[in-house]
């Protein structure tokens, strides 16, 4: 419900930071900016997904996705990023290793005091692959997404973002930090990125840097995923932000909250099934959760209301896609297995 409460009320987390804290970040992002190495030719190559999970939660998540992508005869090489070997389970770990994924520990290329979602920026510069389709664990697509690093959309940018609920207030603190012109914006929902590492290198120095101060900026923002267009925004550096509302997908058609989000395509098609609110992890695998779905049409950078809760109508999701949630709890199933105890 948490996400509800925010999407009514435009995101102001000030805080009560003074004057000089936002004075010594202000300095701090320079100074690294500053330091920034130069793009390294040759080091990277080609197209993939990138996926971030570790320990029993994330890579139970990441076992629905990356069998859902492989249904979809999704060809693209897959990595997925834990966090040291607190993180790793052998029995994961070789089940992917045998479709064909890559699963890389994040402490060998970056330090070991990465935590949360801070691996996600560190997983993208660390990965082999020069484009990348990052994906969160908890996400599932509707279709082989693999046409996004072929989409105008993308290819014109190098840099393709989705929009989330709340908006960031004039007022809040961040843009006196990055020197930005105060605006009431869209925040960003980074659950699905497409980003040219080459492209984009600079922004993506920044975004790591902001990462790097979370115990800063996840207080004043909410976690990672405003650092992305944040960082664009700073430097100048052209991206597209899909102007479709992420539609919602709920349990009942009457109560209050949703489960997931449904983040477009550049034609308003829905594409991903982002469960925000109730990661598979946190799932029966005999339950089914998608019945209904709405899909505003607001656009998102509209940003009076925050989100048009009022204004959905629900349809049954076997409209959308019948069988997908099914298939998903079929792979919960296989996942939930591999933590029980012979």
């Amino acid at each position: 419900m948490l996400r509800v409460f925010l999407a009514l009320t435009i995101l102001f987390l000030n805080c009560g930071f003074a004057s000089h804290s936002i004075e010594t970040m202000n300095e701090k992002w320079k100074v690294a900016l500053a330091e920034t190495p130069p793009y390294p030719e040759d080091a990277f190559h080609g197209r993939g997904i990138v996926i971030a999970a570790g320990g029993a939660k994330y890579l139970q998540n990441a076992w629905v996705l990356v069998n859902i992508l492989r249904d979809y005869q999704c060809s693209l090489p897959i990595e997925i990023w834990y966090i040291g070997k607190k993180e790793y389970i052998t029995k994961f770990m070789k089940g992917f290793e045998k479709m064909g994924v890559m699963c890389k520990d994040i402490t060998h290329y970056f330090d070991n005091s990465i935590q949360s979602f801070e691996v996600k920026i560190h997983a993208i510069l660390a990965s082999q692959f020069q484009e990348v389709l990052l994906l969160d664990a908890d996400n599932v697509p509707l279709q082989d997404p693999s046409f996004l690093f072929d989409a105008p959309a993308y290819t014109d940018t190098g840099a393709l973002f989705w929009p989330d609920m709340q908006v960031l207030n004039k007022e809040h603190p961040i843009f006196s930090i990055l020197e930005l012109e105060p605006l009431e914006t869209r925040c960003q929902e980074s659950g699905q990125i497409v980003l040219d590492k080459e492209r984009c290198w600079e922004p993506l120095q920044l975004c790591l840097h902001l990462n790097q101060e979370s115990s800063y900026y996840y207080k004043i923002l909410l976690g990672d995923k405003d650092t992305f267009f944040l960082s664009w925004m700073t430097l100048d550096y052209p991206f597209t932000m899909i102007d479709t509302l992420p539609g919602l997908a709920k349990k009942s058609k009457i109560r209050n909250g949703f489960i997931a989000f449904l983040q477009r395509d550049t034609d308003g098609t829905p594409l991903f099934c982002h469960s925000v609110n109730k990661n598979w992890a946190q799932r029966s695998s005999f339950h089914l959760m998608w019945n209904y779905y709405a899909l505003p049409e607001q656009p998102a950078q509209q940003t009076d209301p925050p989100y048009p809760f009022k204004e959905l109508k629900f349809a049954p999701f076997s409209k959308l896609s019948f069988g997908l949630e099914k298939k998903c709890l079929k792979y919960l199933n296989e996942a939930k297995s591999f933590l029980e105890k012979k």
